[in-house]
């Protein structure tokens, strides 16, 4: 009988499963900047600088990596205030604010290079410069209210920077968004300078001799005030009867809000105080003088010195 012999074989297949890596991110950056004029006046009615710096920070690469980033910015350039009022800036990329800063990805919007580092993060930087523009005399302010602001859109484009691309090709590659802020602070503010009342040359003085001269404010719009004018060198309680002197010699006058010579101008509050409201324009305020009839002095030049005082 023949033995038939059975060979068995036993095989295994083997499957050796790995994790894939995956697909790589995308490269991603975006840009922040502050730009603070600080305290600010406008009632000069000239354009103000201010600066800031725009930083970068790219993720999402490869070590090595040399990338190109373009930021535009938002073409809505007005600073707010919360009871309202509106100031127009803009935003340039150099110091002789000739260039302003694009508002999408183009010619005028500046390109910043990087090479990324570990985990293919990198990060850069670039000036911005800016403007508020000029005769914007009109703003209003307040004390409780003076804070002007602005957050401009912003968003950064980027792409690999081999090839020498321009920020007009990379478009809105990987556009990221970012934050922005602008601001101004335009607190209430007056200045002032009087001109002297010279009433001229007079032989006698039977018979009232008028004159005028005017005061020049300039204060911020919306922002209320008061002038006062005091007794002089005298003292005087009466705003109709100041005195002039030459020596001992004494000449009656007085200052007043109107030609008609009916509102004296003196110190009490709603009185005979001047009230106003700044306009953020330059105004001449006129001062009207009498020297009402009296017995004439002795020959001489009289004079007197009046304190003039704005409060706002």
């Amino acid at each position: 009988m023949t033995r038939k012999s059975r060979i068995l074989i036993v095989f295994g297949a083997l499957l050796h499963i790995v994790s894939g890596a995956g697909p790589a991110s995308a490269l991603s950056c975006s840009a922040d900047f502050t730009v603070n004029f600080g305290t600010v006046d406008l009632t000069a009615g000239t354009a103000i600088p201010g600066t800031g710096t725009v930083n970068i920070t790219c993720n999402g690469g490869t070590q090595g990596q040399f990338v190109r980033t373009c930021t535009s910015i938002g073409a809505a350039r007005q600073m707010t205030r919360s009871a309202g009022g509106v100031l127009n800036y803009d935003l340039y990329s150099d110091s002789s604010h000739q260039t302003v800063w694009g508002s999408a990805s183009g010619p005028l919007t500046p390109a910043v290079d990087m090479t990324l580092g570990v985990g293919g993060s990198g990060s850069g930087s670039t000036p911005i410069y800016s403007l508020i523009l000029s005769s914007q005399t009109a703003a209003p302010t307040t004390n409780l209210d003076s804070l002007y602001a602005a957050a401009p859109a912003v968003s950064t484009a980027s792409a690999d920077a081999t090839g020498n691309p321009s920020c007009t090709t990379i478009g809105s590659t990987n556009a990221t968004p970012g934050t922005a802020s602008v601001a101004a602070t335009y607190q209430p503010t007056c200045t002032m300078s009087a001109n002297a009342l010279n009433f001229g040359s007079i032989a006698s003085t039977s018979s009232a001799t008028g004159g005028s001269s005017s005061l020049t404010t300039r204060c911020s719009a919306s922002t209320p005030y008061t002038i006062s004018l005091n007794g002089g060198l005298s003292g005087a309680s009466n705003p109709a009867q100041r005195l002039m002197t030459h020596g001992a010699d004494q000449l009656v006058y007085g200052l007043y809000q109107d030609s008609n010579h009916a509102q004296v101008w003196g110190t009490t509050p709603g009185a005979n105080v001047l009230a106003g409201s700044g306009t953020g324009s330059t105004l001449a305020v006129p001062v009207f003088g009498l020297i009402p009839s009296q017995i004439t002095p002795p020959i001489g030049t009289y004079t007197d010195t009046v304190i003039v005082t704005l409060q706002y």
